[in-house]
């Protein structure tokens, strides 16, 4: 009983022994802290919004002007291409393209950029209408036929014309005139009237009749009258010469 009695305190020292040897060594897990709450997320940022772009009147005439205008939200930049460059946010810009054009907005921050376009629809002015020749409305002779050394006079009229001349070393005249002529020989006279779209021409005629030889006689008739089963006529003589039986 006595040996049983000593073992366990045998034991029961080493235990307490043990224990506090060890007890230095023992890592001991700190206690768990509570979790901070989570930061709060910042939402991404969105790109611009072009609310309108638009050109107004979106069709002119060449030489005319449209007024653009924009509205944008989002922040950021904004340009306009067709050599406008920077502008704001918000705002018109005067334009006068000569051309048919289109514009392209573009809106930027630091999600990105988007665009929009708008058209101003030039109409070019139509061509003149095709310019119509002169009109000559009257070139004539009266009388048309003379005797040597006699005249006639030339009459014309014309209308839509720059210049008007007659040849046969006459020269340039007015739109309507007369003038005397005493050719030697049968002519004919031409009349040219000039604009931008051209020349018109006209002609007339003056036959002079020759003189008929010296000495012999020149018969015409002037003059032939009827009655019944009779004809009668009356001769001339236009010769220096006395006309036979």
């Amino acid at each position: 009983m006595k040996t049983y009695k000593w073992y366990r305190s045998l034991v029961a020292v080493s235990l307490v022994a043990l224990i506090s040897s060890t007890a230095g060594c023992i890592n001991v897990p700190p206690a768990v802290q509570p979790a901070p709450p989570p930061d709060e997320r910042e939402e991404p940022q969105t790109r611009s919004v072009i609310n309108s772009f638009q050109a107004s009147p979106g069709s002119i005439d060449l030489g005319e002007s449209s007024t653009l205008s924009w509205d944008i939200s989002g922040g950021g930049t904004a340009n306009i291409d067709k050599g406008i460059g920077s502008v704001a946010v918000t705002g018109t810009r005067t334009v006068a393209p000569s051309a048919t054009t289109t514009y392209t907005l573009t809106a930027t921050n630091d999600a990105g950029s988007v665009t929009a376009t708008t058209q101003v629809i030039v109409s070019t002015a139509p061509p003149p209408p095709a310019m119509d020749l002169p009109t000559i409305s009257s070139f004539t002779a009266a009388p048309d036929t003379i005797g040597s050394g006699e005249s006639s006079m030339l009459s014309w009229s014309v209308s839509d014309a720059t210049a008007v001349s007659i040849d046969h070393g006459i020269g340039t005249v007015g739109s309507m005139g007369g003038m005397s002529v005493s050719p030697a020989t049968t002519t004919t006279y031409t009349l040219t009237a000039t604009n931008a779209a051209g020349p018109s021409t006209a002609t007339t005629q003056v036959f002079v009749a020759a003189a008929p030889p010296v000495g012999d006689p020149d018969l015409i008739i002037v003059d032939v009258t009827r009655s019944g089963g009779t004809i009668s006529y009356v001769i001339k003589n236009q010769g220096s010469a006395q006309a036979g039986a």
